[in-house]
């Protein structure tokens, strides 16, 4: 018989990946290359919609080759990042480079919008704290600053959605990803009329809606031929990258929490309704709408997460893996130094995106392994801050769970456990949101019956860390010193003055 195989692709903010799994949940192969992020003088961050769609096209024709003898490609899934998108012509031809989610140019347009329709009000309709960073800001600025580019422009493709284009002629999204626009209604679970009346942005150029693992559409036959594959794959809708790792982690009950630990460290909650905005608004965390149905989610964390111990490893001249080792032999406290992980700024449970990195206490003997050793403490606390602010919310503690590349990193993780004071179940594959994707290709090929099927399929848990007793007891005293970081320095932060440094991808 022949064997079914689905592919999930994974557009990231530094590489594009494909994975390749069974229908069992099986990991095959995995394909990963560097995105064609471009920093411009003025410290910008742009992505070419060719050179993406390049990415997207080799990182599928090397798994496509990858499915065993025998075996039938079954369908294929995209997620991506949030926020950016591409804005086409009525062809699906792009106009502009892709605008990096993490590029705050937008500002002036966000603030505009508030002034318009309110800051609570925006919260309350798109569960969207305020950042300069979402979509409808972005196509305002397209509409200030290129207005010829935006007359022509017909379609606005989310970065998942322009590759699903690209490989079936389909113009869809879904509402994880919609979710991220603040322009979705995420109750109504439609386009927010109200909003991109004051934004200034017509409907018409939004992708319909539907819901993720329905069909987009057959692969384009001479996408099949590129890929060695028949013409009778399904092309489905995929979601958000990190709602759809939540997926693959199982992280579906109220309560549970996914602990993603990229560049930037995401965590994010499931809960069956939105809850209050009162209650989400003042811890920063971002409330839309799951790529399971009847799910939503609340989402926060750390901009500079993983992004942090690479910033101390070009820091300090030294290679990751030595600092890690360094960093193993300094004891718990990093003999008095704290590190404050706010170098982009402080996303959730403390909502101030002008604040800043702090590393206090430091003395002539400190080392490198001191400054990494508080550095994965201070990312540790300021995670334990932002879990118990969700379960606070959601009332209700379930499975902590971890997934992304920072799963290779043990004494982070034996961190993790010990200032939590309670296991972490690292998931067998670190490609959470890809392998999200397969899962629902599996559910638009007619693979899996349901997403819940393609859920139970998917979760694996590869390890189970434990905390270490008496490193969570000599950890104990450091939750309140760094839950004290912020406000001692927070005026000191807010004196400086001049301007900003220029920021790179997180």
């Amino acid at each position: 018989m022949e064997r079914s195989y689905l592919i999930g692709v994974d557009l990231g903010t530094t590489n594009g990946k494909a994975l390749l799994c069974d229908s069992s949940g099986e990991v095959v192969h995995v394909a990963s290359r560097r995105m064609p992020l471009r920093q411009t003088p003025d410290g910008r961050a742009e992505y070419d919609p060719r050179g993406l769609w390049a990415v997207a096209l080799d990182v599928l024709r090397e798994t496509a080759g990858a499915i065993p003898p025998g075996g039938v490609l079954r369908g294929i899934a995209v997620t991506s990042v949030g926020e950016a998108g591409v804005p086409c012509s009525e062809g699906g031809d792009p106009l502009y480079p892709v605008i990096a989610w993490f590029d705050a140019r937008s500002a002036p347009q966000a603030a505009a919008l508030e002034a318009r329709l309110g800051g609570d009000l925006l919260y309350r309709i798109t569960g969207l704290p305020s950042q300069p960073i979402h979509t409808v800001h972005k196509l305002a600025w397209l509409r200030d600053h290129e207005p010829e580019l935006f007359r022509r422009m017909r379609r606005w493709c989310f970065v998942a959605d322009y590759v699903v284009w690209r490989l079936s002629g389909a113009w869809v999204t879904d509402p994880s990803l919609a979710s991220r626009s603040r322009a979705f209604d995420i109750r109504g679970r439609r386009w927010s009329q109200p909003v991109l009346e004051a934004a200034g942005i017509p409907v018409e150029v939004l992708p319909p809606v539907a819901p993720a693992g329905s069909v987009a559409g057959p692969l384009r036959p001479e996408v099949a031929r590129e890929l060695g594959v028949t013409a009778e794959v399904v092309v489905a809708v995929g979601g958000h990258d990190h709602i759809c790792a939540s997926l693959a982690g199982g992280v579906t009950e109220p309560g549970d929490i996914l602990d993603s630990l990229g560049t930037a460290e995401a965590l994010l909650a499931a809960t069956a309704a939105p809850p209050p905005p009162e209650v989400t608004a003042p811890a920063g965390f971002a409330v839309g709408c799951h790529v399971v149905p009847g799910r939503y989610y609340l989402l926060g964390g750390i901009v500079m997460g993983g992004g942090a111990i690479e910033w101390v490893a070009q820091l300090t001249r030294t290679p990751v893996e030595e600092l890690m080792d360094g960093a193993a032999r300094v004891p718990p406290g990093a003999d008095g130094v704290c590190f404050l992980p706010h170098l982009r700024g402080s996303l959730s449970p403390v909502v101030d995106p002008a604040s800043r990195g702090a590393l206090l206490g430091l003395r002539d003997v400190h080392t490198p392994a001191h400054v990494a050793r508080a550095v994965l403490e201070g990312l540790a606390w300021e995670a334990r801050l932002n879990v118990d602010a969700l379960e606070r919310i959601i009332g209700r503690a379930g499975v902590l769970r971890v997934t992304g590349g920072g799963v290779r990193v043990p004494l982070w993780l034996a961190i993790k456990a010990a200032a939590f004071a309670r296991p972490l179940e690292v998931l067998a594959t670190a490609e959470c949101a890809a392998l999200g994707a397969a899962m629902l290709a599996g559910v638009g090929a007619g693979v899996f019956g349901s997403v819940a099927d393609a859920m139970r399929a998917a979760v694996r848990i590869g390890a189970r860390v434990e905390p270490d007793p008496e490193l969570s007891a000599s950890m104990a005293s450091r939750l309140t010193v760094h839950a004290r970081l912020y406000p001692a320095v927070a005026p000191i932060h807010r004196s400086l003055s001049g301007r900003e440094p220029r920021l790179g991808p997180p």
